[in-house]
């Protein structure tokens, strides 16, 4: 059953629908939907979790939980449930329903300009009582901008509308963060709702927030922040509450909540995930002026919440260049549900998209292949050079110009990937980032906390983390971090390892292909990306993965697993060659019109193509070739079933 394989959490949006065939026809069913929130879960969710829903309501003041059931009954037929949803009057009235108090001025315009019937205009300057363009306009905030975060916080003050595109390292929260300081400055006394999809990223918004001296209140029971404590502690019964703490008293969790209703009338700037800004206490509270923050990472529907209480400005603040949301229902997905708010308005040209175009994270080199192959060009590096961004040590980089390099399993550890259920990993990739770890690591100059490892399926993922556990002290595995890339955006690193996994005849690579997931890979390094793959399987993708290829090869940057030692400082790897028979689609197993090789090191490396532009000389032992010439990559599958990521549920 579908609802017994979804993992509730608070603030999820549910339809409860009877599912009775006996007491219900189809259409009857639906007709008796209902919306609700998901306000508590309990229980083991292997065996049985009881859901409370609070549902959406005119009422929900007086019938704050309507709805309790287990997951089964939840999906199952009870009639005894909804028959009380049914008693009440108001529900059958759909003009008694929650009001939304979107502002129709917002509406009307994004509407008619949607229909290209009149220009996007901008606020009168008499609204907020300044001169929006006069020679000697100055931003009401002390936060020092560049001119592309300038411009958009200024759009922010003189728009109802703005769009900012803010790709990695460009500082899109601070951004953020200037035009809620601008936008408190200009009018105290006017609230701000600042959002996010995720209760991670509110947090960070908030952590930003503090961290530039302004004071916001962080709602929502998602949060794990300890900034969400501290925006109550100025509020006279805060004591009361520690003192309740200390007694294990029942009656804390109500106390902060009245505190922390209490700290929402009192401070201006209120943070929220998406779907949280929809709570009760809310309700009466008029919000002007919305932020929405990772934008492009949630849904539509998601991002109307925050809109209904009023919104008279809005800025959307995203990268529809990254990850998009995560949408399990293929249905959903064709209807336009992956298409998020940030990515349809900049596809309408609905306003003019703000793109902050200055990274301050990577080392050019690391920047360099995203920049030209995902912005067209369009981003410069600031403050990033070979004294702030020094190479890792441990590691001998091929150039010494490049800071990515790619070490190639293809000759003598191909075709290794396994399948677990869904999902797939490759043991042969895991011994290559051991040893890279164990180098770096002994020679001392990156902490286990600078270090990130990344790969694209959650199996593969589990058995890093086991060989981890493994290999070093269980404080130091601790602080390395191991993660999807759908779970690693918004993150950053001072050195990256990726694992590949795919490696297959056919060339079959799955998501990897999604130039979205790959331009989030390549961008969470600071200092140093290595990405550990089969650039055979690899090449397969003639739109993202076979270019970047050929840019690596262009800077000598990859490296045959035969050799990895040759590039450790503290040489631990055991090459290991395995004998393969499965010759790959499209390249002769005999090497006709192919690059052959030998390796001294035992073990014959297969025969196949050589990438174009792969212009390397590993010297002997290794895979020796130079020139442009080689064989056409296999041919991309007839067909592939679309693959989700496993850890979907947590990007809701």
């Amino acid at each position: 059953m579908f609802l017994r394989s979804v993992q509730f959490r608070e603030d999820d949006i549910v339809l409860l629908r009877p599912c009775d065939s006996q007491a219900f026809t189809e259409e009857e069913s639906w007709q008796r939907c209902f919306v609700g929130v998901v306000t508590s879960v309990k229980g083991d969710f292997s065996e049985s979790m009881n859901v409370n829903v609070r549902v959406a309501t005119a009422e929900v003041k007086k019938y704050p939980e309507v709805f309790r059931g287990t997951v089964p009954q939840l999906s199952d037929t009870d009639p005894e449930q909804y028959n009380p949803l049914h008693q009440l009057d108001e529900l059958a009235d759909g003009d008694s329903c929650k009001k939304q108090r979107l502002q129709p001025s917002l509406l009307q315009q994004v509407s008619l300009q949607a229909r290209r019937q009149t220009p996007f205009s901008s606020r009168s300057a008499a609204d907020e009582g300044y001169d929006m363009f006069g020679d000697g306009f100055r931003l009401p905030t002390d936060l020092p901008l560049n001119e592309a975060q300038r411009q958009a916080t200024i759009s922010a003050m003189t728009n109802r509308l703005t769009l900012v595109q803010g790709p990695p390292g460009t500082g899109k929260t601070h951004v953020a963060c200037a035009i809620i300081d601008a936008w408190q400055r200009i009018n105290p006394t006017k609230k701000i709702l600042a959002v996010a999809d995720s209760n991670v990223a509110a947090d960070n918004l908030m952590e930003g927030l503090s961290n530039r001296g302004i004071r916001s209140v962080r709602v929502g029971s998602g949060s794990e922040s300890d900034l969400k404590e501290e925006s109550i502690q100025d509020l006279p019964r805060y004591r009361d509450l520690l003192r309740m703490r200390d007694k294990n008293s029942g009656e804390a969790r109500s106390l902060r909540m009245l505190l922390v209703r209490e700290a929402v009338r009192k401070y201006n700037v209120i943070i929220a995930t998406c779907v949280g800004s929809g709570h009760e206490m809310f309700d009466d509270v008029t919000f002007e002026r919305v932020i929405i923050d990772e934008c492009a990472q949630s849904i539509e529907p998601s991002n109307l919440i925050p809109l209904g209480h009023g919104c008279r400005s809005v800025v959307l603040i995203g990268d529809h260049k990254q990850l998009p949301p995560t949408i399990v229902s293929r249905e959903a997905s064709d209807g336009g549900l992956g298409v998020s708010l940030l990515e349809r308005f900049v596809g309408s040209g609905i306003a003019p998209i703000h793109l902050l175009n200055e990274q301050r994270r990577m080392h050019p080199s690391i920047a360099h292949f995203p920049n030209m192959q995902f912005y067209q060009g369009k981003i410069f590096s600031r403050d990033v050079d070979d004294c702030n961004r020094p190479p890792v040590v441990g590691f001998l980089w091929p150039s010494q110009h490049s800071r990515v390099c790619l070490i190639d399993i293809s000759a003598g550890l191909a075709n290794m990937e396994q399948s677990l259920g869904t999902s797939k990993y490759s043991l042969v990739e895991i011994d290559p980032i051991l040893a890279i770890l164990r180098s770096v690591l002994q020679c001392g100059t990156i902490r286990p906390s600078e270090i990130g490892i990344l790969t694209p399926y959650d199996a593969q993922k589990a058995r890093i983390r086991s060989a981890l556990n493994d290999s070093f002290d269980k404080t130091l595995c601790y602080h390395i971090d191991v993660d999807s890339v759908d779970g690693f955006q918004g993150k950053e690193k001072d050195l990256i390892i990726f694992s590949a996994v795919r490696s297959n005849p056919r060339g079959e690579i799955g998501f990897l292909k999604d130039a979205r997931r790959l331009n989030v890979m390549l961008t969470r390094a600071r200092r140093g990306l290595l990405v550990v793959g089969d650039q055979l399987s690899l090449w397969a993708d003639t739109v993202n993965w076979r270019p970047w290829i050929s840019w690596v090869g262009s800077q000598r940057s990859i490296i045959p697993i035969s050799r990895l030692n040759d590039y450790l400082e503290v040489p631990t790897y055991k090459y290991n060659p395995v004998s393969s028979g499965a010759a790959r689609v499209g390249v002769s197993a005999t090497g006709t019109g192919g690059i052959a090789g030998t390796n001294t090191g035992g073990g014959a490396i297969k025969a196949g193509y050589m990438p174009q532009g792969f212009q390397a000389d590993f010297g002997g032992g290794g895979v020796s070739t130079r020139g442009q010439g080689g064989r056409e990559a296999p041919p991309e599958p007839m067909h592939e079933e679309e693959e989700v990521p496993e850890d979907w549920e947590q990007h809701l």
